[in-house]
């Protein structure tokens, strides 16, 4: 016998109702802006949910790569690193200008 779980799904349709609610929509869009922090949007592979806090995320990456060449120093693997960085900064800057302006003309 299954157990209730808070939102009313059973325990053993549990792992059904997180795939089918929780994955894709991870996978398909981004968050709503009230969810997560600044950690989890620098973590997260896809870019934050408003364009101020994206913004946020690059000063903070810029002010991590800083320190790092602070600490290590500038050699060609450092640059290399500090150029893929930024290739992927710009990309996900791109893909998030995409779904604010999306976001913007539906209001």
């Amino acid at each position: 016998m299954s157990s209730p779980i808070h939102d009313g799904v059973t325990a053993g349709d549990d792992a059904v109702h997180c795939f089918r609610r929780g994955l894709p929509a991870r996978l398909g869009g981004m968050r709503e802006p009230h969810e997560g922090s600044l950690l989890t949007d620098l973590m997260d592979i896809g870019p934050a949910p408003t364009m101020g806090r994206e913004l946020v995320v690059i000063v903070v990456n810029i002010a991590i790569i800083g320190g790092v060449f602070a600490i290590i120093g500038s050699n060609p693997v450092s640059w290399i690193l500090v150029a893929a960085l930024a290739v992927y900064a710009g990309i996900r800057f791109t893909i998030g200008l995409r779904s604010w302006n999306r976001e913007e003309a539906q209001r």
